[in-house]
């Protein structure tokens, strides 16, 4: 870890932005936004494959059962927020955590991610956000009450990249219709 560099400050700071970026507005907001080329710098080709490459190792790892390997895509002092809301903060926790929940899942269990957006942030900070979900074992797609957004937060530390933040955010599947009178 880059010394004096914490990342917690940023992570929440970029989760607060995410927040504020999904209010009422935004979109107003956004389209006013510098983009690449017009005053904001673009993500390196290689910047962007290193931030690809965190979210296709959870993924591996996830589906290897593998919670050290899920763990060691985070910073040190990394936070993940589950899709029940539960924050879990540190790479040591974070490796727990995901072990506990490795054992609570089906056998078998895999995780799909497909990868929407990469984007620079700041100088050595990128976001990624993803959709994609669990699928039990049997499944060809994920289904409706599985799926999910993930946004992470990159940070690149003595240049290699980890994640500061990672948001699971469950999708409600619609209400099922009322019956017909």
């Amino acid at each position: 870890m880059r010394q004096g560099w914490n990342t917690r400050p940023l992570a929440c700071g970029l989760a607060l932005a995410v927040m504020v970026a999904a209010s009422p507005g935004a979109a107003a907001a956004a389209a006013a936004r510098p983009t690449a080329g017009a005053g904001r710098a673009a993500l390196r080709e290689a910047d962007e494959a290193a931030v690809r490459a965190l979210a296709a190792r959870l993924v591996e790892a996830w589906n290897g059962a593998d919670s050290r390997g899920l763990a060691d895509v985070f910073a040190e002092d990394g936070d993940l927020i589950a899709g029940d809301g539960k924050l879990t903060s540190g790479r040591a926790a974070i490796e727990a955590y995901f072990a506990r929940l490795l054992e609570t899942m089906p056998k078998g269990t895999r995780f799909r991610l497909t990868v929407t957006n990469v984007r620079p942030v700041a100088p050595g900070v990128a976001l990624l956000s993803s959709s994609g979900g669990f699928l039990l074992p049997g499944d060809e797609d994920v289904t409706p009450d599985r799926r999910g957004l993930q946004v992470l937060v990159a940070v690149q530390d003595a240049g290699a990249w980890k994640a500061a933040l990672l948001q699971r955010t469950r999708i409600l599947p619609p209400p099922a219709a009322a019956p017909a009178r």
